[in-house]
């Protein structure tokens, strides 16, 4: 079976004899509690009209064609891809034909569906190669909605011209300019990840070697995420052989790699490292998916954020065991506010059990653990038997308030026996309560990737969701911000960190609907002028009103993670200082001339954002204190 792993995955001695032999870790010799059984699901492949048999690989579940469903796109290797467009009786039709696409047979292993140009729809990259031969990517920009299709540019985007190995994608503005970048792993052995930033009209230039990314090796699954809070999103990926690459956002845009001096050192056997909030403290966790095919008894990993930058290995406390990892995803499928852990495994010599993993609260027994159940076989997800999972795109495709969850099955392209049928685990659902966003940038990138988004409940706990596209194994999720909040009643408030720096508050959002929201605040304009005088940017739905006013700021907002994002308003008195309409962009320039005699310190902003028209209502935006306190 080693050798099988050496040469079956790479074709060649690709992956280094080490990693073969296992390397570090230790099993933690016991495994999670079995869950009870009340989280179902059952497979509506053939109900839906999803059925695919393929060399399956990523997978997304976004909504390409702007009519609020979510569809399908599906990453075959060494086949055409497959394109399902979701009908309003929540049943799919085969869209490739209707949508343009030209069939060819290149190796698609990850997928990233994005806003690429800020147009209000979903573009297509697929990393492509993988363990093959190396590959051209593929871009491809939506015209569905005016007629036009999927329209392949790659040809005309500098991404085009670049031949790689690559294995999977994630998407995250770096720069925080508004435009969506791409990460993109190489799994060839003397090659490196590269980085695509976004110029604009689909112009993807590769600057990784420059921001940071020069170490070669065999990159395989990425995920992105702001890990220390710091404003600026951050890359975690895995090296097969040498260990987990995580790489933080110095804020200039460029990286640094410091997993060792974080404390994630795990050496041999990684298959990806995804950042995810498990324990809703409001930092990102890390959980790295390991490839056990050598039998070695090495368990995949979880690590805890301190909150300081560094991390704790808690995988013997969560008693997670030995699989052969390939594909990997995280979401909240159960709906209790916390985010659960998918593992397709497998291997290219054969097929093995699928695994759910659902967390829980924090443990009160065991500080900085949480709990962890193991309801791959009570929640059905194994009953279709083993398989070569690696896609998992998750997101509630029915909206009827629970979860459900695609599996792109398939073995390698170069054996016709390991093509294999798909999964669409439809969640029987449960009592738990919920609501869902869906949110849109102004001054951020449009579909607002790298946003945070808090809940905090009735009962006072606090849920996070973070928005991202391209996650686990090459996948893409549900674009749309699903919070379960279990048995608490409601939600008291919701609370959006965007990339622009802006922080939102929605008071009392509706329970068991979706709420669209459009990104409205303040932010300081960098300006010249003297200090008599400042510069804010207004930003929110076109057309809409600002009255802006200057007074007293309340107390210094506390720095806690929680209460950041509240809009903390002025003491009165304040006066209202300007007024006016966004534009088109849904934005406006304010200039504000400063009382004589008053330090800037002493001074705050904020603002009333309204419809045409309206006395009440409305957004009350972020407070800006004119110097920081």
């Amino acid at each position: 079976m080693k050798s099988l792993l050496c040469t079956g995955l790479a074709g060649s001695a690709l992956l280094l004899s080490a990693a073969c032999s296992g390397g570090g870790g230790g099993s933690s010799a016991t495994t999670p509690v079995v869950h009870d059984g009340s989280l179902s699901f059952e497979d509506g492949l053939i109900a839906t009209g999803t059925s695919a048999v393929s060399f399956g690989r990523a997978a997304a579940m976004v909504d390409m064609d702007g009519d609020g469903l979510l569809d399908l796109v599906l990453a075959h290797t060494g086949m055409p891809n497959s394109y399902f467009r979701q009908l309003p009786d929540h049943t799919f039709e085969d869209a490739a034909n209707d949508w343009g696409i030209v069939p060819d047979n290149q190796s698609h292993w990850g997928l990233v569906a994005c806003d690429l140009d800020n147009d209000g729809d979903q573009d297509l990259f697929f990393a492509n190669g993988g363990f093959k031969n190396p590959e051209k990517n593929q871009v491809f920009r939506n015209d569905i909605s005016t007629g036009g299709g999927l329209v392949d540019i790659s040809a005309s985007s500098w991404n085009g011209n670049w031949n790689g190995r690559n294995f999977s994608a994630t998407a995250l503005d770096h720069d925080n300019d508004g435009m969506l970048d791409l990460f993109v792993t190489d799994a060839g052995k003397e090659t490196r990840s590269i980085f695509l930033h976004n110029h604009g009209d689909f112009q993807l230039q590769e600057i990784g070697d420059f921001l940071g990314f020069g170490e070669t090796g065999t990159y395989l699954c990425s995920s992105s995420g702001d890990y220390d809070n710091d404003g600026w999103v951050d890359i975690a990926t895995a090296h097969f052989a040498k260990g987990p690459r995580l790489y933080r956002n110095q804020g200039d845009g460029m990286f640094v790699e410091g997993a060792e001096a974080a404390g994630v050192a795990s050496t041999s056997i990684n298959f990806g490292m995804v950042l995810e909030d498990f324990d809703n403290d409001g930092f990102l966790d890390l959980f790295l998916p390991k490839y056990d095919e050598p039998g070695t008894g090495i368990e995949s990993r979880l690590y805890r954020n301190l909150g300081d930058g560094t991390f704790k290995d808690i995988t013997i406390g969560a008693h997670l065991a030995p699989t052969t990892a390939m594909g990997h995803n995280t979401g909240d499928v159960d709906g209790d506010g916390y985010p659960d852990i998918l593992i397709g495994s497998g291997s290219p010599a054969s097929k093995d059990v699928d695994y759910l993993y659902l967390t829980g609260k924090p443990s009160a027994a065991e500080p900085g653990q949480f709990e962890i159940l193991d309801a791959s076989t009570t929640s059905s997800i194994t009953s279709n038997g083993d398989t070569r999972c690696h896609g998992m795109a998750i997101g509630d495709f029915d909206e009827d308030g629970d979860v459900d969850v695609y599996f792109n099955n398939g073995g390698p392209q170069s054996d016709v026996t390991t093509l294999e049928e798909n999964a669409f685990w439809i969640n029987n659902g449960n009592d738990n309560h919920w609501a869902s966003f869906d949110i849109e940038g102004v001054s951020s990138n449009r579909p607002g990737i790298g946003a945070r988004l808090a809940v905090e409940t009735s009962a006072g706990r606090f849920v996070y969701r973070y928005k991202r596209a391209g996650h686990g194994f090459g996948n893409t999720n549900s674009p749309i911000q699903h919070f379960g909040i279990g048995e608490d009643e409601f939600i008291v408030r919701a609370l959006i960190r965007w990339p622009s720096g802006i922080l939102q508050t929605v008071t009392a959002p509706p329970m068991g609907e979706r709420t669209n929201v459009m990104e409205t605040g303040l932010l300081l304009v960098p300006s010249t002028q003297d200090s008599g005088r400042v510069e804010v940017l207004a930003v929110g739905p076109a057309g809409h009103e600002v009255e802006l006013f200057l007074g007293l700021p309340t107390e210094p907002q506390a720095v806690s993670d929680h209460t950041v994002h509240g809009r903390s308003e002025l003491t009165a008195p304040h006066d209202r200082v300007a007024t006016g309409r966004l534009n088109a962009l849904g934005k406006l320039t304010l200039s504000v001339d400063l009382p004589a005699g008053v330090a800037a310190e002493d001074l705050a902003l904020q603002a009333w954002i309204r419809a045409p028209g309206a006395t009440g209502g409305g957004t009350l935006t972020n407070r800006i204190d004119l110097e920081p306190r």
